[in-house]
């Protein structure tokens, strides 16, 4: 799997061409559009934050240890710190001087005929320069040992500085922090450190049919999937948002949860963006200042996507259908916001895989299809699931992600090699 660059998008997606559904607007491909939404993407300011609130927030420093790793020889193992010269012809005998445990250096230096008994993580005393293993050897009593295995010097010895030394940069700016990075970044002695903050944002769903999910739909209403989908995918990369909740198909109701969206970093919206006499968001967005900076893609589904700009606010309106949601979310916004959190290689994750069975659409726009992918030996195939299209949530979960098949080909034969949009 790889996170890929605009080479990739440029890869599978190309062409463009004019909508002359209602107004006549550009239609972009989906690589111009994203292009245009990774410009107006501003990083955010750097911020600082305690070591244990940074995960999944982008590094905007070096960290530096200040220390080395481990700080001292340590044993490896629970058994006995000897002389190797001593262990050459075993089995052999040896007097136990002293008991070290971890955190406790002894000061008794180990001589020919002797050893120490060590745990794991002890500091090596002076003297040995290997460990045996515990399971290596028979306590006799009065304080004596029988070595059964021999070793040779440095076994069972983690050296002073092998894993990382003084003034060596443990984790490096720009990378997404994951539980091993905070647990570097507290071995090196860190208890904050600066990272890019968050992007503050917003979610409104639009329709007069929309409802809350606890409420029971009366004839022509459905629920409001699209807000916690959309909340939810914003928490696996660290980011809280705002339900603004539902706003009506009505222009004085819409226009105050418009503005009230548009005093974060994000706003994304969802319906109301097509070209129906009730899709009023573009015009209203208008109105508010906001400078539209497309309104249609190349992408089926998710033709109906703006993108809109005003001061340091970014708006993204999406399809109201639901895999429309999802799909464009992972094409456009997350890489957006991926962008702003500090991200150098903010696109979505594509996987190579060989296509089972023929796919046909029309060739006017790049089609994301649902597939399930397989693994044959080291080979992933995309297998395409049963699905009636973009309002067709269930038919889309039952796959792994999308498969896309490129603008301008009718057709891909089954042994097609097609880039596939994983699900996260």
């Amino acid at each position: 799997m790889t996170r890929g660059s605009s080479r990739i998008a440029g890869a599978i997606l190309a062409g463009g061409g004019r909508s002359r559904t209602g107004l006549d607007k550009i239609m972009l491909t989906y690589e111009q559009a994203l292009n245009i939404v990774l410009a107006n993407s501003a990083r955010m300011p750097v911020i600082q934050t305690a070591l244990t609130e940074a995960t999944g927030r982008v590094l905007a420093e070096d960290i530096v240890s200040d220390v080395n790793m481990p700080p001292f020889d340590k044993s490896a193992m629970d058994g006995y710190a000897v002389r190797a010269q001593d262990v050459e012809k075993v089995p052999a005998n040896l007097r136990v001087i002293d008991v070290i445990r971890a955190g406790y250096p002894s000061d008794k230096s180990v001589s020919a005929g002797e050893c120490s008994k060590i745990m794991t993580g002890a500091p090596i005393p002076s003297g040995a320069d290997a460990v045996v293993m515990v399971e290596d050897t028979e306590p006799l009593g009065d304080n004596r040992v029988r070595i059964r295995c021999g070793v040779s010097k440095g076994s069972n010895i983690c050296p002073l500085g092998e894993e990382v030394l003084k003034d060596d940069v443990v984790v490096r700016e720009a990378t997404v922090l994951r539980p091993f990075e905070i647990a570097l970044a507290a071995a090196a002695g860190r208890t904050t450190l600066h990272v890019y903050a968050a992007p503050q944002v917003a979610i409104l769903a639009t329709g007069d049919e929309i409802i809350e999910p606890g409420r029971m739909p009366r004839p022509g209403q459905i629920r409001n999937s699209n807000s916690p989908a959309l909340v939810s995918r914003l928490r696996r990369i660290g980011i809280g948002a705002d339900d603004l909740g539902i706003a009506p198909d009505e222009s004085r109701a819409l226009r105050e949860h418009l503005q009230a969206g548009l005093t974060r970093n994000v706003l994304i919206i969802t319906g109301g963006v097509s070209v129906g006499d009730y899709d009023l968001v573009p015009k209203l967005l208008a109105d508010l200042g906001v400078t539209l900076l497309f309104e249609q893609i190349a992408v089926k589904p998710g033709r109906p996507t703006v993108l809109g700009k005003r001061d340091n606010t970014l708006v993204f309106g999406l399809p109201g259908n639901p895999v429309s949601t999802l799909l464009i979310a992972e094409l456009l916004v997350v890489p957006a916001l991926r962008r702003m959190m500090g991200e150098k290689d903010p696109l979505p994750p594509m996987q190579e895989a060989v296509l089972d069975e023929p796919v046909s659409h029309k060739p006017n726009r790049t089609s994301f299809r649902p597939v399930t992918v397989l693994w044959s030996g080291c080979t992933p195939h995309a297998r395409p699931v049963k699905y009636h299209g973009s309002a067709d949530l269930a038919g889309a979960s039952r796959g792994d992600g999308f498969a896309a098949i490129p603008q301008g080909i009718a057709e891909l034969p089954a042994g097609s090699t097609v880039r596939v949009l994983l699900f996260y």
